[in-house]
């Protein structure tokens, strides 16, 4: 909801370029409401439940253990990229999805087990565990992660970033879950800066890529891009850009398609990112995301104002409206629903924590794009941190309440 209602503001300017129309828009907007109420209704179910673990809980952890194996998932990461980098040569200085993705999806993925090591050794660091070695290599990991999100212009890699330091953070303050929203920004004035900051530099991220060149300089990237905002504001909250792009117009084409196609297929489509972690060495035949059940794309085009550019997504949101139909808030009841009861154990389990944070950043994937990189960057990220947290925490239940 949050990232779909400013482009309301743009929806004249989409308009008088022929990038969407006026027949659908009612509905749209009321598709997108119900499922925002949905989710809210679903949090609150979560938050008014009081089911919880009846049991005491000692846990025993190895700290030692936990930090060399936090460090080697790292290396791990870095192996992985690093390969995917020194096959790229020079390309992957080129900007944004540049490089050789020849070398296999699953090495290049391995980075996200960089992100996996940044949230167990940040977490040990602000629970005062972290050896001199441990927040060394943090430091390097950090910068090398601003660096290849700079070069390789990642929005991700910034909002992965954010989500872990500033998440962590805020379940390590005391008594934080049961601030408000304007309460916690007030107390925390780090945080609210830091969002901000963090906001800013996504949209710079995404608009200096019509700039960025391995020819061109630092300087001259952010001012051709300054130059740009000021000609054209709308772009600070256009996401993409002012074209076919645009999630937004991607989001209503997608609706609007569908309206007359009426597909839906009970979410069977949202089975392929398990089916994804199977090599196709094991299954030759293996289908793609867009050959698996009902694919977006090929409606839009048969069916819409626009052809979908390369590139472009059509939201979590409309995802959903492709599995079911105007049943998809129902989705969002449940989907509320679980996450607040996952945010409910963060406040007093370790492990659930992290798969929390996991998860959140999975979620920025969900409302921009759809649900396939949700699951998969959530699981990448969450995988080699429950083999830690497996490996390295003892927890026995002494009693019942």
């Amino acid at each position: 909801m949050l990232y779909i209602v400013p482009y309301l503001q743009l929806f004249p300017t989409f308009r008088k370029l022929g990038l969407v129309n006026n027949e659908y828009e009612l509905s749209f907007m009321a598709f997108i409401f119900l499922c925002y109420v949905g989710f809210i209704a679903g949090d609150s179910m979560g938050l008014n439940n009081q089911q919880g673990n009846n049991g005491v809980l000692s846990t025993s952890v190895d700290y030692k253990k936990y930090e060399n194996y936090s460090i080697q998932t790292g290396v791990i990461g870095l192996a992985g990229y690093g390969y995917f980098i020194y096959k790229s040569g020079p390309y992957y200085f080129y900007g944004h999805n540049s490089g050789d993705f020849s070398v296999g999806g699953y090495i290049y993925e391995l980075r996200y087990f960089i992100f996996s090591s940044v949230l167990l050794l940040f977490n040990s660091f602000l629970n005062k565990t972290l050896s001199k070695k441990g927040l060394i290599f943090l430091a390097c990991i950090l910068l090398f992660l601003c660096y290849d999100a700079y070069i390789q212009q990642q929005r991700g890699s910034w909002i992965r970033l954010g989500v872990i330091l500033i998440f962590s953070y805020l379940f390590n303050q005391k008594n934080q879950m049961s601030l408000r929203l304007t309460t916690l920004l007030s107390k925390y004035k780090g945080i609210a800066i830091s969002g901000a900051a963090l906001a800013l530099l996504l949209t710079l991220t995404v608009q200096i890529r019509k700039f960025y060149s391995p020819y061109t300089t630092f300087s001259e990237q952010i001012n051709l891009t300054i130059d740009r905002l000021v000609e054209q504001p709308e772009l600070l909250i256009g996401g993409s850009g002012i074209d076919e792009g645009n999630e937004f117009v991607t989001a209503y084409n997608a609706f609007q398609a569908n309206q007359v196609a009426v597909t839906c297929d009970y979410g069977l489509k949202w089975l392929y990112p398990f089916i994804n972690f199977i090599p196709r060495a094991m299954w030759a035949e293996k289908p793609t995301w867009f050959s698996f059940s009902t694919d977006i794309f090929t409606v839009m085009r048969k069916y819409s104002n626009i052809k979908p550019a390369q590139g472009s997504a059509e939201t979590g949101m409309i995802d959903s409206f492709y599995r079911f139909f105007w049943g998809a808030p129902l989705f969002f009841v449940l989907f509320g629903y679980y996450t607040r009861l996952l945010h409910k154990s963060s406040s007093t389990n370790f492990g659930s924590r992290l798969f929390y944070i996991c998860l959140y950043v999975g979620c920025f994937y969900f409302i921009t794009q759809n649900m396939m990189p949700m699951i998969i960057f959530t699981l990448y990220m969450y995988i080699p941190i429950w083999v830690v947290l497996k490996t390295c925490f003892k927890v026995r239940k002494l009693q019942y309440a």
